[in-house]
């Protein structure tokens, strides 16, 4: 490597044409994923068969015709529950009226149809193998026997020719025999779609291989709520990726706290923003003049919005696998090298230590063969190429004194990070969430600190400044520094457990109105215009000195931005295109604002000095 020693303003040639060809393989990578994303734009907005039903009956309508105006605003298909014993039988609750129906005495049916009395005999040998006879103990053991999904909303929603999802528990004790005869049973009513329903996925723990494999034979696909704690939905979508449809609900407490106009934005978000492909959407309101018409104005809106997003109403289907070739993750490995390389080596003088760098990144080249191989070179893209980028900005800065274009430069080489990241970690997989990187945090903390702890031992008299005893000013700033850092990793990751607070949910509504893609708050507000801050200082500490503490300080909350990038394309179930909008809004304004900031701060430095 000691050869290789042509420079541009002291980066060697090779170490930019690796960055490049990092973003170049990766873009190969993404072009596949975009593919796959454009392939599936159809959407699914349904809606409770009781709700349905309960609205119809308020507003003095049939079933039939409430079914009709909601198929007209935009509605595709009905979630039907399953029906008990006891619930389809009505007032018939003791054991001898049901028996007396039933005929269990060898009279054969009576008021109930031969076709009624057959599902109800099989449903209870399914539920209860032993009383195959009928001959059951207690009367609410019978009771609670399910007989799928509810006859009536089935049939109804069958005639108006819309899309059947149904919804069927996980009693105690079920067998798999069960969980399959279940499956068939929503087969035979035209199902279409499995919800899961209550706190476990019908079948969990010991059945759900059999609930896969009866979906899939059945051509049942099975819908993952998003959001939703239920016992083995994470299991479903791991086993079998390519028979998921993601599902976004909201419920009737959280859309009160919101206005139509917001409650319709949460619901295309979910589509436009995370990939959701079917809407199950409750009514806005309980009370109205016309509970029907009101619901579906609702509906219409959302479809609205559906369409000018580019979604097509209709059947919503599974994505399909990207087919990335493993040569293609081979190729980021090796393109990405030679940075890393450059990026080791200024921090690391001993040749003992290149080489055992060079063997590393030779394994894991090889390593990328394997999904758990490509997720270690995901995290090293993520957590060094911000590093490489502030490295790059530390050696052109005597040069290049453009403020906007270092911003740019440092961007550009962080952003290869994140394309890295998203090219490395391609596949149904993690469109579908059924897996995620796992080092988003380190990779949005790590490399925040040690650039803050390189500059500081760069720029400033490290030793002396440790022998110091520590102000009073300087604990409260470090104290304050440590809480914004804590909050950012409570609000970072793929599922964040913080809630936001309403004014900044209402700057976000703010800003969703007048861009095309609300950029994040961190990069927009603190990130990108610290930033373009500290690239001013550390062009005016050459000459300033004092400014060098202040440099080292912005260079770690311009690093916060740096690092959000990448992590923008961590978000692997966040179409690609809205993540690169996303990106590129927030450097342009961030970068604005930062301009704005620097010319303030500037001038002040400038009339100190006289």
């Amino acid at each position: 490597m000691g050869k290789m020693t042509m420079t541009t303003n002291k980066v060697p040639i090779w170490v930019w044409a690796s960055i490049l060809l990092t973003a170049l393989v990766s873009g190969l990578s993404l072009a596949q994923r975009y593919r796959a994303e454009s392939l599936n734009k159809a959407v699914g907005i349904v809606a409770d068969w009781d709700t349905i039903e309960t609205l119809a009956a308020g507003a003095g309508m049939w079933d039939s015709d409430a079914l009709s105006k909601l198929k007209a605003a935009g509605l595709t298909g009905v979630v039907v529950g399953e029906k008990t014993l006891g619930e389809f039988l009505g007032d018939k609750t003791s054991f001898e009226r049901i028996t007396e129906e039933m005929a269990v005495s060898g009279g054969g049916p009576t008021s109930l149809s031969t076709r009624q009395y057959d599902r109800i005999a099989h449903a209870i040998r399914l539920r209860y193998p032993l009383y195959a006879n009928l001959n059951l103990p207690r009367d609410s053991l019978l009771m609670n026997v399910s007989i799928g999904p509810d006859p009536v909303g089935t049939a109804k929603a069958k005639e108006s020719g819309l899309a059947l999802i149904a919804r069927i528990n996980n009693p105690p004790g079920v067998s798999e025999a069960y969980v399959r005869g279940m499956i068939a049973l929503a087969k035979q009513d035209g199902v279409r779609y499995f919800l899961p329903v209550g706190d476990q996925v019908l079948g969990r723990r010991d059945a759900l291989k059999a609930l896969d494999e009866s979906l899939t034979s059945a051509g049942i696909n099975y819908c993952a709520p998003e959001f939703a704690k239920i016992g083995g939905d994470q299991n479903m979508v791991e086993m079998n990726p390519g028979n998921v449809i993601r599902l976004h609900s909201a419920q009737t407490q959280e859309l009160d706290k919101l206005s139509q106009s917001a409650a319709v934005e949460r619901y295309v978000k979910a589509l436009s923003e995370r990939n959701q492909r079917m809407l199950l959407v409750r009514p806005l309101s309980f009370a109205s003049a016309d509970p029907v018409e009101s619901f579906a104005s609702f509906l219409a809106a959302i479809k609205k919005g559906a369409q000018a997003e580019g979604y097509t109403l209709a059947a919503p289907h599974p994505f399909t696998d990207s087919g990335v070739s493993k040569i293609i993750f081979i190729l980021i490995a090796i393109a990405m090298g030679p940075a890393l390389f450059w990026l080791g080596g200024l921090f690391f003088q001993s040749r003992n230590i290149q080489i055992i760098g060079g063997l590393a990144l030779g394994l894991l080249v090889v390593a990328c063969l394997k999904e758990q191989g490509r997720q270690i070179a995901a995290l090293v893209a993520a957590t060094l190429f911000p590093l490489v980028a502030f490295s790059i900005l530390d050696r052109i800065r005597e040069n290049l004194k453009n403020v906007a274009l270092l911003f740019l430069i440092v961007s550009a080489v962080s952003l290869t990070g994140g394309l890295a990241v998203a090219g490395l970690l391609n596949g149904l997989p993690f469109l579908v969430r059924a897996d995620v990187f796992s080092g988003v945090k380190v990779a949005h903390f790590l490399p925040i600190g040690l650039i803050g702890a390189c500059f500081f031992w760069r720029l400033t008299p490290a030793k002396e400044i440790m022998r110091n005893p520590i102000l009073w000013s300087q604990a409260a700033l470090s104290v304050l520094i440590l809480m914004g850092f804590a909050f950012m990793a409570s609000r970072t990751g793929n599922d964040s457990p913080t809630g936001v607070s309403g004014p900044e949910l209402a700057f976000r509504s703010l800003l969703e109105q007048f861009l095309v893609v609300r950029p994040r708050t961190k990069e927009l507000l603190l990130g990108h215009p610290a930033m373009i801050v500290a690239i001013g200082l550390l062009i005016r500490s050459q000459t300033v000195e004092r400014l060098r503490g202040w440099a080292v300080l912005a260079l770690m909350l311009g690093a916060i931005g740096q690092t959000s990038v990448v992590n923008t394309m961590c978000h692997l179930h966040t179409p690609l295109m809205v993540s690169l909008t996303r990106i590129g809004v927030g450097l342009v304004l961030g970068g604005i604002i930062g301009l704005m900031v620097w010319g303030a701060v500037n001038r002040f430095s400038a009339l100190r000095e006289k």
